[in-house]
């Protein structure tokens, strides 16, 4: 196949399926590569038979506008989360895995906590341990009084 009828393959798969625009950059971008792959030593023949199919090609770049349309649309008007209850709140896909200054409060609140928490366990763990030889001392007084004061 030639370079003109892989073009014009391209062209007629495209029309009507993108842009005109970018059809003309697709047929563009296959031009110039096509031509600088010759200009590099192979021939346009090895080139075409290179890329394959036009027609799988053209599938592709519609397939990538499609999606590059799809999540153009989507991004530019957030999307829909809809609970339940049936109210909905709206959501911006760019701030999706990002921590937000609400998520940020959140993780620092949780930290503080945590962080008493901690203090005042280690401080009960401290009295005890200074205060435990005392009591053992009042207890066993107190026991062997009572076992001592028994016996007479």
């Amino acid at each position: 196949m030639s370079k003109n009828e892989f073009l014009k393959e391209l062209r007629d798969y495209l029309t009507g399926q993108v842009s005109a625009p970018e059809v003309e950059d697709s047929i563009r971008y296959y031009d110039k590569y096509i031509s600088d792959q010759a200009s590099g030593g192979m021939s346009e023949r090895a080139v075409v038979e290179s890329l394959g199919d036009p027609r799988i090609i053209g599938r592709s770049i519609v397939d990538a506008a499609a999606r590059k349309k799809t999540e153009g649309s989507a991004a530019s008007r957030g999307y829909e989360n809809t609970s339940a209850s049936g109210t909905s709140s709206r959501k911006d896909r760019s701030s999706h895995g990002k921590v937000t200054p609400d998520k940020l409060k959140l993780y620092g609140t949780i930290a503080i906590i945590l962080l008493v928490v901690i203090v005042i366990l280690v401080a009960i763990t401290r009295i005890v341990a200074f205060f435990l030889p005392l009591i053992i001392v009042v207890f066993l007084a107190t026991y062997i009084i009572k076992h001592w004061g028994d016996r007479r």
